[in-house]
């Protein structure tokens, strides 16, 4: 694709026709043959479109202009110059503003469409001047350039500055955009609102942003700010901005930088997200997991406390069962004549064995489903005692005895095994 040259360089070629004038006179204007003797060259090595017009009859057209907008050269000589454009509106408007300026300045510049049959509409800036400057009528020369490619990367520019403004309205994040020549800062979202300034109290620029963090953080955004007018590292920190009532709030800034041909950062783009409350709740969790600990720390003291006093009264209940309570019972049992007393003294003293014994918790778990009743004969089945024993005990009938070593049978699932009901009970 050939070199599309530049504002400037239009400029200077529109300068080098305006030459052309002064041997171009009235009398050599209409001529067909020294118009093509006067553009031959140009035509043939301009990279732009270059034609003439007479009362808008196209008179003469490049090579350039011709593969522009697809036609041959045949095909535009002659014919209104109506053929180049895709609306009577675009038409209209170039005959009245081109010629208009021309009037005024001798020179008309304007921005148009024009009709490729390969391509449909492109976008044309459109320079003309006359070939006689005191008789427009003599005819007027012409050059097309083709900024169809510019104007869609002006307007998918547009585009995207817009979709950023919208996003930076819509979202809690600010976005920012730093020009590291002039230190200007463009904000994409409500920075004043969010730090309850009025709108445009915060002033756009890196000066009156360093203002707005604490103190402690400032010195080490300063650096950071000259390190990134030169070095092309991303940006990462966090800082604080100081809220018009006083307080501070936290923020975590995020930028990546545009370069300019040198490979330098020209501009940054960056997010500033407000993570105070974030922070907050990082010191909250920081604040009850040291409560929690410390909650923790009492807690096992407590346990400690409750095991020790748990042993302790434990030695205190054996230590008073064998000085205090079992001489007790040695008397009585000596004192005692009747063998059924005699008895009950002795369930009296098995019984306070087991609680005061590691036996008594294992016992209690598999005949947690008994009566009392139960639990009361099970203690002496365990013991040895005949059904006979039992019930002379407990003064009641054999029958009796027979239904509750059946329902203890039954509730410990020894119904219908070859399995000695006193045998079952040692092994607890």
């Amino acid at each position: 694709m050939p070199h599309k040259p530049t504002y400037k360089e239009l400029e200077k070629r529109i300068q080098e026709l305006e030459r052309i004038e002064y041997w171009c006179n009235p009398s050599k204007a209409a001529s067909k043959a020294n118009i093509d003797t006067v553009m031959e060259t140009i035509f043939k090595v301009a990279p732009i479109g270059i034609g003439v017009v007479k009362d808008r009859i196209v008179f003469e057209a490049n090579d350039f202009l011709c593969r522009m907008i697809g036609y041959p050269r045949e095909a535009l000589i002659g014919q209104s110059s109506r053929i180049l454009y895709p609306s009577d509106e675009d038409y209209d408007f170039v005959g009245k503003e081109k010629y208009r300026q021309i009037r005024e300045k001798g020179v008309g510049t304007v921005e148009t469409r024009f009709i490729s049959r390969d391509r449909g509409t492109v976008n044309i800036l459109l320079n003309s001047m006359p070939l006689d400057a005191t008789d427009l009528s003599a005819g007027v020369i012409f050059t097309a350039l083709d900024i169809t490619e510019s104007k869609q990367t002006e307007k998918a520019l547009r585009e995207s500055e817009e979709r950023l403004k919208i996003a930076g309205k819509a979202s809690y994040d600010l976005i920012y955009e730093w020009n590291t020549a002039n230190d200007a800062l463009e904000w994409f979202g409500d920075i004043d609102g969010l730090l309850g300034y009025e709108k445009g109290e915060i002033l756009r620029n890196i000066a009156a942003w360093l203002g707005l963090m604490h103190e402690e953080d400032r010195p080490l955004l300063k650096t950071a700010v000259e390190f990134h007018r030169t070095e092309t590292a991303s940006i990462h920190y966090e800082y604080r901005l100081r809220h018009r009532d006083g307080t501070y709030r936290y923020f975590h800034d995020h930028g990546l930088p545009q370069l300019n041909e040198k490979g330098r950062p020209y501009k940054w783009l960056g997010v500033c997200t407000d993570i105070t409350d974030r922070k907050r709740y990082e010191e909250d969790r920081k604040q009850k997991a040291a409560e929690l600990e410390n909650t923790n720390t009492a807690l096992n003291i407590l346990l400690k406390k409750r095991d020790k006093d748990k042993q302790e009264m434990e030695k205190k209940i054996s230590a008073n069962h064998d000085l205090i309570i079992l001489p007790f019972l040695s008397k009585l049992r000596k004192s005692l004549s009747d063998n059924h007393q005699k008895q009950l003294l002795g369930i009296l003293e098995t019984g306070l064995k087991e609680i005061l014994s590691p036996f008594a918790k294992k016992l209690s778990d598999p005949l947690i489903m008994l009566t009392p009743t139960e639990i009361q004969i099970a203690s002496m089945i365990k013991q040895g005692l005949i059904n006979k024993e039992i019930a002379q005990t407990l003064q009641c009938s054999i029958r009796t005895i027979d239904t509750h070593r059946a329902n203890i049978r039954k509730k410990l699932a020894l119904k219908n095994k070859k399995l000695n009901l006193r045998s079952y009970l040692l092994t607890f």
